[in-house]
């Protein structure tokens, strides 16, 4: 829908962006993301960041990706950390 994540596309602009600036996927080493703390935007988020790197591997043909993790800021809600609340590894 209009108001919810789009996977595919966030993950098009992430490969348009690092294959233009010529910046590998092995250089990234921290993400920092806005988890809404939703069951439906936070799975959505972190596959669209996993599938551009994915593809990026491809793309820049070099070695394996950095060990990259994700995790939720709940300080602005406690209790509602939703699915990244929990480490997600790309």
């Amino acid at each position: 829908t209009l108001t919810s994540p789009n996977a595919y596309a966030q993950s098009k602009v992430l490969v348009d962006a690092y294959t233009r600036s010529g910046v590998p996927p092995q250089s990234i080493s921290y993400i920092e993301v806005h988890g809404t703390g939703t069951p439906l935007g936070d799975p959505i988020e972190v596959n669209g960041l996993k599938r551009a790197f994915h593809r990026l591997k491809r793309v820049f043909d070099t070695g394996p990706l950095p060990d990259v993790r994700f995790l939720a800021d709940s300080s602005w809600s406690p209790g509602r950390t939703g699915k990244v609340g929990k480490t997600a590894s790309l």
